[in-house]
């Protein structure tokens, strides 16, 4: 007599589970809901309490353009390449180690938002780099880096050569391609100098909701990468105000971490030629989180 066989326990493999068909369009589904459930929850929970902290942020998006004529255009709002000079003006120069800068950002006056044009006098905005000078051995604890911050009338008829680069200096670039508008708060590093305390979860829901925002930014709030402060202008003593949060593109050939860290520029809103610029880098975050849970253990004990 033939042996009946034992049923068979079935085995599911947790790949399976989050691959194609539905399971895995409800799973997309499940991550879209707790996301949208999120971002109500700070809405409706934390937005009012950040109410006196809310800024406006534009989000910058660059265009990696072969058009040649980007590179040597000054008349562009753009990353890299020509930059608009009047006739008498000199390349800018590293004041470390003397070496011709890289143009991180320009901004026309008909692309900037009322914000900065009221503090750039409807001029043109320039933002210049060293690629040579590391920020961290430069000033380890303070991180900041060297940067020269221009304005310029946009005149055509005083403008340099649109040819005028460096040798030294790529010419290649990234040119605006939009901007768009959106509400920003202050992250943990701002918050207790604002006067606004946060319970753990509040704190998650605001994490969760995307805020600070990431990415390239003028203006709105910083999103760290870890802790920093900015500096007073020496002339008001007033805080310097969050301007730019950018991650240089691969294309401008930086010779600093590019493509782990994130620059930040602040200016004082009173006097425009007070500014500070910052450099943060992902293996500095890393090394400071290890030393932190190195260090958790001790303090315990």
């Amino acid at each position: 007599m033939a042996k009946k066989k034992k049923p068979r326990n079935k085995k599911y493999s947790s790949t399976k589970l989050f691959q194609g068909g539905a399971t895995g369009a409800q799973n997309r589904q499940k991550i879209a809901d707790i996301d949208k459930n999120n971002k109500q929850s700070f809405s409706d929970l934390v937005a009012p309490l950040l109410a006196d902290t809310q800024r406006s942020g534009w989000a910058l998006n660059f265009s990696n353009s072969s058009n040649e004529s980007h590179k040597i255009d000054t008349f562009l709002s753009k990353q890299g390449g020509g930059v608009f000079l009047y006739k008498d003006d000199t390349w800018p120069v590293c004041p470390c180690c003397q070496k011709n800068m890289l143009l991180l950002l320009q901004l026309m006056p008909e692309d900037q938002p009322a914000a900065l044009q009221e503090m750039s006098c409807n001029e043109i905005f320039q933002v210049f780099v060293c690629r040579y000078c590391e920020p961290a051995a430069l000033a380890q604890e303070s991180e900041q880096v060297p940067v020269i911050l221009r304005y310029r009338i946009a005149d055509r008829e005083a403008q340099k050569s649109v040819r005028f680069i460096p040798g030294d200096v790529p010419d290649r670039s990234e040119v605006l391609d939009n901007m768009a508008v959106f509400n920003d708060y202050p992250g943990a590093t701002e918050r207790p100098l604002l006067g606004v305390e946060l319970t753990e979860q509040q704190s998650w829901l605001m994490a969760q909701a995307g805020y600070p925002k990431v990415g390239n930014k003028l203006f709105g709030w910083p999103r760290w990468m870890h802790n920093i402060g900015w500096h007073r202008c020496p002339e008001c003593g007033e805080l310097l105000t969050p301007l730019l949060q950018l991650q240089p593109s691969a294309s401008l050939y930086l010779d600093w971490g590019l493509k782990t860290g994130l620059f930040y520029l602040s200016v004082c809103a009173q006097h425009r030629y007070q500014y500070q610029g910052l450099w943060q880098s992902l293996e500095k975050t890393l090394q400071m989180a290890s030393l932190a849970a190195i260090s958790q253990p001790l303090e315990n004990q």
